[in-house]
């Protein structure tokens, strides 16, 4: 899987085997979706993670717009909620 380089970052990792506890299946897809999201911002999820949660609030509801306008709001609401999962598991909250 092109992600697995992710796992590398000690927080992204930590998250990763805790989700995939539960679900292999469902840890890795959100690793992916993450990495999709964080490839078409050109930041890594630790600069992700960095950044205050009105920042990453901003960020999601830009991309929100941007795939509204392209119709891909399905694959993009999925998305999200990996995005959510991972802020949440490093305490950062995003209203």
């Amino acid at each position: 899987m092109a992600h697995k380089k992710l796992l590398e970052n000690p927080q992204l990792k930590r998250w990763y085997d805790n989700v995939s506890r539960a679900s292999a299946l469902t840890a890795e897809v959100d690793l992916r979706r993450l990495g999709l999201f964080c490839d078409r911002l050109h930041l890594t999820p630790s600069d992700l993670l960095r950044k205050e949660p009105q920042e990453i609030h901003s960020l999601l509801v830009d991309a929100v717009t941007e795939q509204i306008m392209s119709s891909q709001v399905a694959s993009l609401v999925r998305s999200f909620a990996s995005i959510f999962f991972v802020s949440g598991f490093n305490s950062i909250v995003v209203d």
